[in-house]
């Protein structure tokens, strides 16, 4: 599978060919490898969100929601105003967790 991505007004956007549940977890164990650290997380059946921050305390809030059957799309937003490249970091860990390029 492919994982399409759009960054626009500060946040990466991207959409996953995997459930919101293999997401969730992917992007939990995405973070735990690049050493971010989550302070809250709450998911349900239909949505999930991530509040976390870098070593250097900037915010990254993450959020999912099924896009369809089998995919999800992740919303991430690294600082305030959004940092392109650390967002990228993170997907491309979240894609390489679930295995998709």
């Amino acid at each position: 599978g492919v994982a399409t991505v759009y960054y626009i007004k500060g946040e990466l956007q991207s959409t996953y060919p995997a459930s919101l549940e293999a997401t969730w977890d992917a992007t939990l164990r995405a973070l735990k490898e690049l050493g971010i650290r989550v302070y809250s997380s709450k998911r349900d059946a239909t949505a999930g969100f991530i509040e976390a921050s870098k070593v250097d305390l900037t915010k990254v809030k993450i959020q999912l929601e099924p896009a369809g059957p089998g995919t999800t799309t992740v919303k991430i937003r690294v600082g305030t105003f959004g940092d392109e490249e650390a967002s990228m970091a993170i997907h491309r860990e979240i894609s390489r967790k679930l295995g998709v390029k």
